[in-house]
């Protein structure tokens, strides 16, 4: 249940467009393309398809590697579908970008409101 919360509350995070307009120029911000991705491998999570899933991860990590959210969702998901043996060694991999992301925004929010 609160796995199911944590991917809800990832999508409601997740509701910026993929593409910018720039000078008349469609450009693709991969960022937002990245968070596009996440959601769309959540809700194949949601849907019992793993295999679609993985796939829109890992081209959302390689638009954006430093995605708290790719990174995040890609830990639910392997803690979904591969043994635990395996769970330990990726996940504390993708665990250990989670954190190092989450101490650089709390160091920028610290900064900007100092």
């Amino acid at each position: 249940m609160k796995q199911s919360l944590l991917v809800l509350g990832i999508l409601g995070l997740l509701s910026a467009c993929s593409v910018q307009v720039f000078e008349g120029e469609r450009k693709v911000d991969p960022i937002a393309g990245a968070r596009a991705r996440v959601a769309i491998a959540a809700e194949y999570i949601q849907k019992g398809q793993p295999e679609l899933a993985l796939q829109h991860l890992q081209r959302a990590l390689e638009q954006d590697p430093k995605s708290f959210e790719a990174h995040n969702v890609m830990v639910y998901y392997l803690s979904k579908t591969i043994t635990l043996k395996k769970q330990n060694k990726v996940i504390k991999k993708h665990s250990v970008l989670i954190v190092t992301i989450l101490k650089r925004v709390i160091i920028t929010a610290y900064c900007y409101l100092n």
